[in-house]
């Protein structure tokens, strides 16, 4: 996610080859077996049988970041609120596409894989867009227009997701260190043109590292942020990225990823080392925040498992708020109205996880469309 013009995810314990039998592997997220009562490829119906709580501890509060960020968007005229979004906005996506990237080792492109992904991530994709736009334009007042190849507030990620998941298989068929080299050298070079708005290219491109890396971390990444050290290091690591946004008041724009060098005051080669160090800050502060994330089931490890809801549905109460302009409330642009807009934004993010909502969602997040494809090896995907 980004900026109020365009704008989410999950996480796991290793997956195996990508030829692995899920029913024997229970580490492999993406390739679960075969049977019925399986659910199409969410990003959150990913994971093992054997889900760990850390990972669905960092869902949730991960999508709680987003919804966070999204709300203080408005109120960004105060210094200390500037600098928490500046911080939320270095690492929350980050962690997303890197998580997203390690759920998707094992996507070869088989059909029962190809079928989720279509309708845990094309088809929602495609129902959340135009809906929004339609809100748009009867509540919201922008013109009529149904553009589903340039994403609004907050769908970029959806469409980003699909364009990765499918090319990799050219990620896995690389060795891994040529693998990130190449990603960081795409990411670095789409700064150097403009690129067209169709498919959100920019982004798509210039988060692509993190990505790549998720496919191909060693398994000893995972391990190492949980131990002592990692967890000692993290919360100076993130309270020094907020300090130092709040001193220094760098610019939003380089967070986004959506525009090319020159666009944003800067040389080229000024650009390449300004989106070479929000690389490295988003990896490491988002290996920060892996770190400091409970070990163990906690009263919303449940909730974890339905950020991909939360992602979709928060949008609409959010420019609810700016449509009818409850943002413009005078009271509201001050600590204690930002302190309000948090609160409620953690609602948000609770009523949107939970059960009663995931029931009457379902239908749309989750589609059953075993009308649309053939019946074979991926009959089972949507059953």
């Amino acid at each position: 996610m980004t900026d109020d013009t365009r704008d989410t995810v999950s996480l796991p314990a290793a997956p195996s080859s990508p030829d692995a039998d899920a029913s024997t592997a229970p580490t492999t997220p993406a390739e679960p077996p075969a049977s019925t009562g399986e659910k199409p490829e969410q990003l959150d119906t990913l994971l093992p049988k054997a889900r760990d709580p850390w990972f669905d501890n960092a869902k949730f509060l991960a999508i709680a970041l987003v919804v966070v960020g999204h709300g203080l968007e408005p109120l960004r005229g105060l210094e200390p609120v500037r600098a928490l979004y500046y911080t939320i906005y270095l690492f929350h996506m980050p962690v997303f596409i890197l998580v997203a990237g390690y759920l998707s080792r094992s996507f070869t492109a088989k059909p029962r894989q190809v079928q989720r992904l279509i309708a845990g991530v094309a088809v929602p994709y495609l129902v959340f867009e135009v809906s929004y736009e339609l809100a748009s334009h009867f509540w919201g007042g922008a013109s009529w227009t149904i553009d589903t190849l340039t994403p609004s507030f907050a769908m970029w990620f959806l469409l980003a997701l699909f364009i990765w998941r499918v090319t990799t298989p050219l990620w896995n068929a690389i060795r891994p260190g040529y693998a990130i080299a190449i990603a960081v050298a795409v990411s670095l070079a789409a700064g150097f043109s403009t690129l067209t708005p169709v498919l959100d290219l920019h982004r798509v491109l210039g988060f692509l590292p993190f990505y790549v890396a998720g496919l191909v971390l060693p398994a000893g990444y995972f391990d190492a942020l949980r131990r002592w050290w990692a967890r000692a290091l993290a919360l100076p690591l993130l309270a020094g990225a907020f300090v130092t946004a709040y001193l220094f008041r760098p610019s939003l724009q380089w967070l986004y990823y959506r525009e090319r060098y020159h666009d944003l005051g800067g040389s080229n080669l000024s650009g390449v080392w300004h989106r070479a160090a929000f690389l490295v800050a988003g990896f490491v502060l988002l290996s920060a925040f892996l770190a400091l994330v409970p070990r163990r089931h906690v009263w919303f490890t449940s909730l974890g498992a339905a950020t991909m809801y939360v992602y979709l549905l928060h949008r609409y109460p959010r420019k609810a708020l700016a449509w009818s302009g409850l943002y413009d409330a005078h009271w509201l642009h001050s600590l204690a109205g930002a302190a309000v807009v948090v609160v409620g934004a953690l609602a948000v993010t609770l009523v949107l996880s939970s059960p009663p909502v995931v029931r009457i969602f379902r239908p749309v997040v989750e589609p059953k469309l075993t009308w649309l494809f053939r019946r074979g090896e991926g009959h089972h995907a949507t059953s």
